[in-house]
């Protein structure tokens, strides 16, 4: 690319993910260094694009390594590392991010919260998902669905398929999703009946 004069700030980010899919991390390595001797790591999507590779490889440290390097943290670039860290099965790890985050003063928004349940989930942390479900409560996060269905599932499987059934009731509107972590919820909890009457 570099010499037929095409510009690859735009494709590197798309070469990165062909790179996950075909499992060439030897690949995806020559191109992260082809990004650093051009300075390419700061454009956004190149940026996520090389966390996401060390994380489907599952390299974290290299990921974390990355991320300890930028100066400027925006809010993707967080919930990038949340999101790796979960697909990593390192719920402790995007717990100790989210904390970070907190301190650092950025603004969470529904992916953040959303990652943040996956976590809780993960551990079956049942009073940090009380304090994130009171959270996302205080800054109208209870408007999207994902949160919601984030939050029923945390609920059952941290054990409180009472708090469960209690959010899912409040929702004005009980979509399909809702509806099927509600059923799930039952479901991990062994309260069959519950789930057939609602499904």
């Amino acid at each position: 690319m570099k010499h037929s004069g095409i510009e690859p700030d735009s494709d590197i980010g798309s070469l990165l993910m062909a790179c996950t899919d075909l499992k060439s991390l030897w690949l995806g390595k020559q191109i992260h260094g082809f990004v650093l001797r051009n300075g390419l790591e700061r454009a956004q999507f190149i940026f996520t694009s090389l966390l996401s590779l060390y994380f489907s490889f599952e390299i974290p440290i290299n990921a974390q390594v990355l991320f300890g390097n930028m100066t400027h943290k925006g809010l993707v670039y967080w919930n990038a590392m949340l999101a790796g860290y979960l697909q990593n099965k390192l719920p402790s790890a995007a717990l100790n991010i989210f904390r970070e985050m907190v301190a650092d003063g950025i603004q969470l928004n529904e992916i953040t919260i959303v990652s943040v349940l996956g976590a809780i989930s993960q551990l079956s942390a049942l009073c940090l998902g009380q304090e994130t479900h009171c959270y996302a409560l205080k800054v109208h996060l209870m408007k999207d669905s994902l949160v919601n269905c984030s939050i029923i599932d945390m609920y059952a499987k941290s054990g409180s398929i009472e708090s469960s059934q209690k959010v899912f009731e409040q929702l004005q509107d009980k979509d399909t999703a809702s509806c099927s972590a509600m059923i799930s919820g039952y479901a991990i909890r062994g309260h069959g009946k519950e789930a057939d009457m609602l499904f």
